[in-house]
Formats: C-alpha cells, structure tokens, sequence
C-alpha cells in the first residue's frame, strides 16, 4: 500500500482519503512516524528496487493527512451509497460516470448475515452485496438501518442465507436476531470465512448467551421485534449447526481473478441449497447438508485453476462442536 500511495504522489495524481463507517483513522504527524518505522528492512529493500526512499514515502502521507476525508457508511444501507461518493468525489466530472444498474431475478433472494459491529466484516458483507446484485440476485443483509420483520423470514421464499463467520459475531444483536429467526424458518444456509481464521464461540461467549447478558436491554427489544419470544439457549442452539458445515473462503483483497472464483464457488453453493430447498417436500433442519466429495472436488478444482488455495473446511456436520474435552479438544479440532 504504501507503495501505490507514494508511486501515486510521486506521478502526481489526484488521491482522496476515505474512513469507513464512523472509524476515523488519526493520522498525526507521531502515528505516520511510527508507521514508517514500522517498515522492516526488506520492506525498505523493496522501495529502493521500485525507485523510492524513505523521504518520498513520508511526504506521500504527509499528503494523504492533509487531505479533506470523506466517510463511506458500509454499515448503512441502500445501493445508492456509492454512487453519492462518487459525485462527492469527483464533482463536476460524475456526468461522465454512469452508475451500473441491474435487472433483479424475483427467484433468487440471498440475506447475508455478519458481524455488525466489524468495518472489516461490513466491507467484505458490501463486496459480497455487490457481486450478488451483479449476479441478478437480490439481496438484504443485516445491516442496523434495515427494517426486517418475522416474515422475512417465512419458511417457503425463494430466499437463501450467507453468513460471515467471525470471532465476535455470537455478541452483535443485529447478527443474532438474524441467525434465531434464519434457524426458525429453516432456510439454507451457506457460512463464509474472510478476514479471520477459524475459531469456534468461545466459552465465555456462549455463557454470556445463556445467562442473557450478552445484549443490552434494548437491544433485546429490538431482537424480539424479530424473533418473540426468544430464548437464551435459542442463541446457542442456533449458532450451532453454522460450525458443522464447511466455511467457504472470501478473499476480496485478493487479485480479482480470484475473488470473482472464490465469489462462484460461494453463489454455486447458494444456488444449490436454494435449489434443494425447494425441491423438498417439506422444511428440513435449520442448515442443509453439506457439500458432497464431488461438489468440494469441483470447488477445488476451480480455485487450483485461478491459483489460489482450497477452501477451508470450518468442521464436520456429524460432530457436536462443542460436546469435545478439553483434553483433547485442540487435536480434534486440528484434525477437522
């Protein structure tokens, strides 16, 4: 990164700073400091070779800190967004841009689910957004400004559910009530992991859902308004099932190239489960079987094509994910 900044400044072109949701980044004369001292020697290696030194990565961001910063609010909803920090950004030069529209398919509905309270998991919820409207789906997510009821969830919808698995996830209200009312309704669910490696909910998350005080009372009001009359051990049991079925990787960071596979690997698994949905006769358990031999040898094979690595396996859906002893806990779950 710091090498685009500087290779950017140095060939004058013009640059904007942006703060993702109300996350403000203080870059202060003492933290860009720290920041250039921060780079290793290697790291310093690798300017040389591309014709910058220290002094041009600092006045680079020395440029950016002096830059006016715009905020773009992931964590808010509408697909309007963009576009209006796209006219903010570029002024009397937007006339040129024209915003992408797409034509919605009415069958295919994907609500994602993350971690409300994570600017990295609302990013890549965004990314995700975004390629699924590119796909003709349409698409709702939990995000806090989006009014959702019980019947959004009514079993029966052409509506199937991606959720970001995350460290923190089990204590947001708004992801919560979304997983309760997902579990009740028994739609099909496809879990993805990005930004993080796999962790299961720890003990102390999982007391704080059973002895109710992981939410606040008011953000229990706003979880009843979806879910009623929900349990303590509701949560828990919810959670469950989306640590028994295989965590597809998203990497939006990543070259494009892989991003988009990784995206097909996801929406091929979406489609499948929608599919099965509904075929069957009747609802089936709150999460759908997962991936046969030949659908995760399929998925392989379209990763190793792009270069990228094999998705990663979040656990087997035949085990309780929490019914293990400590004492071997760790092994068991390394070998899953």
């Amino acid at each position: 990164c710091a090498v685009e900044i500087t290779s950017a400044w140095l060939n004058k072109k013009p640059m904007m700073a942006v703060d993702i949701n109300s996350r403000k980044v203080d870059l202060s004369a003492n933290y860009l400091q720290d920041v250039i001292k921060s780079f290793s020697a290697q790291d310093l290696a690798i300017f040389l070779t591309l014709g910058i030194d220290e002094v041009a990565v600092r006045s680079a961001f020395d440029h950016v800190a002096s830059l006016d910063r715009i905020t773009v609010p992931l964590n808010s909803t509408g697909f309007r967004l963009p576009d209006e920090v796209v006219r903010h950004c570029l002024g009397e030069h937007f006339d040129k841009c024209k915003p992408s529209s797409y034509t919605l398919d009415p069958e295919k509905t994907v609500y994602i689910i993350f971690n409300t309270k994570d600017d990295l998991q609302c990013s890549v919820a965004s990314v995700l957004c975004h390629l699924f409207r590119q796909s003709r789906w349409k698409t709702i997510s939990c995000r806090r400004d989006v009014a959702i009821s019980q019947t959004t969830f009514h079993a029966g919808k052409n509506l199937a559910v991606v959720v970001l698995i995350s460290k923190d996830l089990p204590l947001d209200p708004f992801g919560m009530r979304t997983i309760a009312a997902v579990a009740r309704a028994a739609l099909p669910v496809v879990t993805v992991l990005s930004q993080e490696t796999f962790s299961k909910p720890s003990e102390e998350q999982l007391d704080m859902l059973k002895g109710g005080s992981a939410f606040m009372p008011d953000d229990f009001a706003l979880i009843e308004e979806v879910v009623p009359g929900v349990t303590n051990m509701e949560f828990v049991e919810a959670l469950q099932p989306l640590y028994m079925i295989l965590a597809w990787t998203f990497r939006p960071e990543q070259n494009e190239k892989l991003m988009q596979v990784e995206f097909q690997v996801i929406e091929e698994r979406v489609e499948k489960k929608l599919n099965d949905q509904t075929r069957a006769s009747g609802p089936t358990a709150g999460v759908a079987p997962s991936a046969s031999s030949n659908s995760v040898t399929s998925a392989a094979q379209i990763i190793s094509t792009a270069g990228g690595m094999l998705p990663k396996v979040a656990a087997s859906e035949d085990m309780e994910p929490w019914a293990l002893s400590d004492a071997h806990e760790e092994d068991e779950w390394l070998k899953v």
